[in-house]
């Protein structure tokens, strides 16, 4: 059996229940009764916890309004029933996600799976183009600058076939340079690879790949220049 290493990608939603989560779970399903127990427990083995008071107004000091809305309250809203496992867990996940996002604590564990993601297609790199690649080698090369301007002007007249449209009076006229210093950069960047590039017709493509491989002056050489 033969063993190889894949990498492989795949997305899933997953519900993580971290022991703040389990605790609310917990005390949201206990009774009445035994929530008011465990608080008092916990306030007891915890000297930390205290009784919060804001919430200890008497009724001599509600309004008529205020008594009657309590009133309604107490006799038609409130239900000591317990609310179905699987309502209540919906719900406090629900709400709990919304206020890990809302303060600023959710760093990605806590999302609840419904954020789009960037394609894959953007983390590709752009490909390299045969004027950019022949651009890099000439920045790269340590002729002086006129000849550096002159075979600027030699690589934006490659074709996409990489053959050169232009003749050695145009590169002259538009790079403002002598016969000579054309002549060099013409040469400097037909030494770029890929071999063979810039050359004006396809004998001289080959006789330049010949040129890389040694064979200039053979008769392999000269089948190509003079019985192509």
């Amino acid at each position: 059996m033969a063993l190889e290493n894949r990498l492989e990608l795949r997305l899933s939603q997953k519900l993580v229940l971290t022991p703040q989560l389990q605790m609310a779970i917990k005390l949201l399903h206990m009774p009445l009764m035994e929530l008011s127990q465990t608080l008092t427990q916990e306030m007891v083995e915890n000297p930390l916890l205290e009784e919060s008071m804001d919430a200890t107004t008497t009724s001599e000091e509600l309004t008529p309004e205020e008594k009657e809305s309590v009133d309604t309250y107490s006799e038609n809203d409130y239900d000591d029933t317990e609310m179905p496992l699987e309502e209540m867990i919906n719900f406090v996940s629900s709400d709990y996600f919304e206020e890990r996002g809302a303060d600023g604590r959710d760093l990605g564990y806590f999302t609840p799976g419904n954020v789009t993601l960037p394609s894959f297609e953007y983390f590709l790199s752009n490909t390299t183009s045969l004027i950019d690649h022949l651009e890099w080698q000439l920045r790269l090369s340590k002729e002086d600058e006129k000849t550096r301007s002159a075979g600027e002007i030699i690589i934006g007249n490659i074709d996409e076939n990489g053959y050169l449209r232009i003749s050695n009076e145009e590169i002259q006229s538009l790079s403002d340079t002598d016969a000579e210093t054309s002549e060099r950069a013409l040469r400097l960047v037909q030494s770029f690879d890929p071999p063979g590039v810039a050359a004006r017709k396809i004998e001289e493509c080959l006789h330049l790949q010949l040129g890389l491989l040694g064979l200039q002056g053979t008769l392999v050489d000269n089948i190509v220049l003079n019985n192509l």
